[in-house]
Parts: structure tokens; sequence; C-alpha cells
């Protein structure tokens, strides 16, 4: 099980453009800050429109949910997850390609918040 301290190794070690960026504060927890960095670095993927990237970032966050203790699974539920419908384009086409590149995994938590959202 991937803990709090080894969450960010497991990260950079992924995704080594993430080396030096993420910090434990005072304010964000490191689960929080290492979530949110991911989150952050396939945001600005996918508006480059570097789908490969996109890919690997869900593939380690997918990873991380399943092997995270609780507090891993609950900041990939609730940061990066949920920032799917901010990354979900007006342009349809960039919108399936989005789509095609979240796993099953995620995508079920995404369409189960948006369920119990009352939006």
């Amino acid at each position: 099980m991937i803990n709090d301290n080894e969450l960010p190794q497991i990260v950079e070690q992924e995704i080594p453009e993430l080396s030096g960026k993420i910090f434990d504060n005072e304010n964000c927890s490191i689960v929080h800050s290492t979530v949110n960095a991911l989150r952050d670095h396939a945001h600005g993927k996918m508006e480059e429109e570097n789908f490969g990237a996109v890919k690997q970032c869900m593939a380690v966050a997918e990873k991380l949910y399943k092997k995270g203790n609780p507090a891993v699974k609950n900041a990939i539920e609730n940061i990066y997850v949920y920032s799917f419908s901010s990354m979900l384009f007006h342009d349809i086409e960039k919108r399936k390609m989005l789509l095609s590149l979240i796993p099953l995994s995620l995508y079920t938590i995404y369409i189960h918040q948006m369920l119990h959202s009352h939006i």
C-alpha cells in the first residue's frame, strides 16, 4: 500500500518532470500537494494537446488510487478525478480524446461524483 511519505517519490519516478515541484507546506499535506501537482501537470499537457503525457498521468493516478492508502485514495478522488469537469472541453473532438484516456476505474468514480453532486 502506498503511504503518504512514498507518494511524492513514486510520482516523481513515474513523471520526472514533476521532480522538485512537490512541496510539503503548512497549508497543504504532502498527499494533497503531490496530487495537486499531478493534476496541474495533466491539465497543462491537455492544453498542449500532449495526449501521450495525459495518458501517462491518468495511468499514474489510477495506480495511486488502486495501491494507495485511504488518504491517497481520498486525494485522487477529491482532487484529481474531481478536476475532470474542468478538463472536458467544449470541442467535441478534444472531449472524446480525453474520455478515451481516462481509465475505467477513475471514470466510474467521476460518474459517481456527478450523479451525487446535485447539479
